[in-house]
């Protein structure tokens, strides 16, 4: 017997975004709801961004989440609605590493590794608007800090050695430049539990733990350094 289908809705404190947690069983009888629910959720006035997370689900019907993503492809082509963009768990039959391709290249004890495990969490956050002083004055002695873009969505991190650098230079005005300038963009994001992404992916990952953002990835963080903290 199918599990039945449950829509969690929360917002997205980080993001300024409506997150969407959903459960149970996505078939080819429930996806028309979920198509529904998110259709009329991103027509009511000043509707945010949609980031819906399927890696709560127990069962997933493949057909089905094709109709879905084809559906969330077909709404975001559109220009008068707000996106809405899906967050997918690892298939089953999936390694651990995300290349497929060549799983020999793999550092010895990578695999079963999630990204919970390699992530740096994050300890606190900043407005891309403030200052570089600011920065300094709240970066967290534990876990990394993130930036916030104007719509308060992560737009990337502060890395503590850059900052460190940045305090030891001869520019005076290092101060009073603005966080944005010193940030260094996420480039994605990425579930908690999913596998490590693979050594061809530059820049940090934001991690989403379900919900909400919680921490930040690089691939040469997970297997060599942390230049985050």
């Amino acid at each position: 017997m199918h599990s039945p289908l449950d829509i969690d809705v929360a917002p997205d404190s980080l993001r300024g975004a409506l997150r969407i947690r959903v459960r149970g069983a996505l078939t080819a009888r429930t996806a028309p709801r979920l198509i529904t629910f998110l259709e009329r959720r991103a027509h009511l006035p000043d509707s945010p961004e949609l980031v819906v997370s399927l890696c709560g689900l127990d069962e997933v019907d493949p057909d089905a989440r094709n109709q879905v993503m084809d559906h969330v492809a077909e709404h975001n082509a559109r220009a008068d609605v707000p996106t809405i963009s899906l967050d997918l768990p690892l298939p089953d039959d999936a390694p651990a590493q995300w290349d497929e391709s060549s799983p020999a290249t793999e550092p010895t004890g990578r695999q079963g590794t999630t990204v919970r495990e390699v992530m740096v969490p994050i300890g606190a956050t900043i407005s891309c608007t403030q200052t570089l002083r600011e920065a300094a004055d709240r970066m967290p002695e534990q876990g990394c800090l993130v930036v916030l873009g104007l719509s308060h969505q992560p737009q990337g991190v502060i890395p503590r050695d850059h900052l460190h650098r940045l305090r030891q230079s001869d520019d005076p005005q290092w101060r009073h430049k603005l966080c944005a300038s010193a940030e260094e963009a996420f480039v994605g994001e990425v579930s908690v539990d999913s596998a490590p992404p693979p050594d061809g992916v530059a820049g940090p990952l934001v991690v989403l733990d379900g919900d909400e953002p919680v921490g930040v990835v690089y691939v040469e963080t997970a297997w060599q350094r942390d230049p985050l903290v």
